[in-house]
C-alpha cells in the first residue's frame, strides 16, 4: 500500500546513527537562530512575516481544523489544537513516532 506523501516521515533514512549537536524548530525559529549566531559566533538572519504561535489558554480556543488558514495564520495554536479526537491524536502518535523520538517532540493531550 502506497501512502500519502504527507504521511511520510520527516526522518531520513541517512540520518540512522548520527548525532546531530543542534536541531532546530520552526515553532520557536526566533530564538533558535539567536542561540546558533551567539553559539557559534554567526550572523544568521531571516527575512520572514511573523508568525505568532502564542500561549493560548484553553477557554480561548478550541478545534481549529476546519478554519481556514487566513483565520489562524497570525495567531497560530499548538498543533494540539488541530486535532478534536484522542484516536486521531495517538493514530498520529504512532505514524510519526520515530520522528517524535529522533527530534524530541510529544503529542500531548490536554
Amino acid at each position: 500500500m502506497e501512502l500519502e506523501p504527507h504521511i511520510g516521515t520527516q526522518k531520513c533514512l541517512f540520518e540512522e546513527g548520527i548525532e546531530f549537536d543542534d536541531i532546530i524548530k520552526l515553532e520557536d525559529l526566533d530564538s533558535e537562530i539567536s542561540e546558533l549566531n551567539r553559539k557559534y559566533g554567526l550572523n544568521l538572519q531571516l527575512r520572514h512575516e511573523e508568525l505568532v504561535r502564542a500561549p493560548v489558554k484553553k477557554e480561548e480556543i478550541s478545534f481549529v481544523g476546519y478554519l481556514p488558514y487566513s483565520e489562524v495564520s497570525k495567531r497560530i495554536p499548538p498543533y494540539r489544537y488541530f486535532y478534536d479526537d484522542e484516536t486521531i491524536l495517538g493514530l498520529l502518535c504512532s505514524l510519526f513516532q520515530d520522528d517524535l523520538a529522533a527530534y524530541d517532540y510529544e503529542f500531548l493531550s490536554d
